[in-house]
């Protein structure tokens, strides 16, 4: 933006030149045509010289001189006028140059970061995935979890169940054995 700012300005100032060129032309007119009147001014001199009569008329000198005076400071002025604009085209040229290579090594940096931008989106989807894929593992631990407490709880009830049964059995069998016994006494006698 400051890149077209700059020219724009440089653009302004070489048209103003140009127009200031251009308000100097009718002074370049005159100054063409002052050889010209000076050359009939000397043939008529020197055709005076001669003893011959002439029909141009002779200009009047220091109207010239004024011209001529007027015509100096024209230049004068046109010279420092275009002095002062070449000096501002150079500097606002070297304004331009700077603020093209800060653009360029600011369009650089944009780029940079535009890249490190898009790592960091990316090593952020990766971990967010990453945290998705653990979130999943916990909730697939944590069911298995409940479903081994289930079966363990179940294998507990079947556990006691079981040692109940055999406590029952290891009971009657005892029993079953004690009576067996005296059974065995009472048909030996022995008491």
């Amino acid at each position: 933006m400051t890149g077209m700012r700059l020219q724009d300005k440089k653009n302004e100032i070489q048209k103003q030149l140009c127009e200031t060129r251009a308000s100097f032309e009718p002074s370049r007119n005159l100054s063409s045509d002052l050889p010209a009147t000076l050359e009939a001014t000397t043939r008529s001199k020197s055709a005076k010289g001669r003893g011959a009569t002439s029909s141009v008329a002779i200009p009047d000198v220091k109207g010239f001189e004024a011209d001529l005076a007027r015509l100096r400071l024209d230049l004068a002025s046109t010279q420092t006028a275009r002095a002062s604009l070449q000096a501002r085209v150079d500097e606002l040229s070297r304004d331009l140059t700077e603020a093209q290579s800060k653009a360029k090594s600011d369009s650089k940096r944009l780029q940079e970061l535009a890249r490190e931008k898009v790592m960091a989106e990316r090593k952020l989807k990766d971990w967010r995935d990453e945290e998705r894929g653990k979130k999943t593992l916990v909730d697939n631990i944590q069911d298995e979890l409940v479903s081994l407490s289930l079966q363990f709880n179940m294998a507990e009830q079947r556990a006691e169940k079981l040692k109940a049964e055999n406590d029952q059995l290891v009971e009657r069998w005892m029993r079953h054995k004690g009576e067996e016994a005296e059974r065995m006494n009472e048909a030996s006698k022995w008491t």
